[in-house]
């Protein structure tokens, strides 16, 4: 009855989900990824309108595998926002979601040379799981990350 109430007072926003099941579904849609009809949603509480603005335009995508442990665990599910093409290099020292390619893959971009070698760097935080340069050519789509579903921000 006491989380009822409390709920009572806040903003509902459902966010589309990319789960482990969907990533096949999400390349296929590509660049223009804006609240895809074709996925499951979660429903997230927040305090205000304002707050709940904030998340226009947001997917939370499921975690998969061990590349990025031990900030990100399998199963965990992140927020992320899409990245303009335009704007792709400016993103740096971020937690991304990248699909390139035929895959969707959560890491952290270190190194970014796409201004000068069309390239960029993914990196696991797993040091076992190394790094993966992607030509500018193979993204489909970058989303940065900034917060856990159910956690305080993410910081790298």
């Amino acid at each position: 009855m006491q989380a009822v109430g409390f709920l009572a007072d806040m903003v509902a926003v459902d966010l589309p989900f990319v789960s482990f099941r969907a990533r096949a579904s999400f390349i296929e849609l590509g660049m223009g990824v804006q609240h895809p009809d074709n996925f499951e949603t979660l429903r997230l509480y927040v305090n205000s309108e304002e707050d709940a603005a904030r998340y226009t335009g947001a997917l939370v995508f499921e975690v998969e595998g061990d590349s990025m442990e031990p900030l990100l665990r399998t199963g965990e599910k992140v927020i992320a926002w899409q990245v303009p093409e335009g704007k792709w290099e400016q993103v740096y020292n971020q937690v991304c979601v990248v699909a390139y390619d035929d895959t969707v893959t959560i890491k952290a971009v270190r190194e970014n040379e796409l201004f000068t070698r069309n390239l960029l760097t993914l990196y696991a935080q797993n040091p076992a799981a190394g790094f993966l340069p992607v030509q500018r050519q193979q993204i489909q789509s970058l989303w940065r990350v900034e917060e856990f579903f159910d956690r305080p921000k993410i910081r790298l």
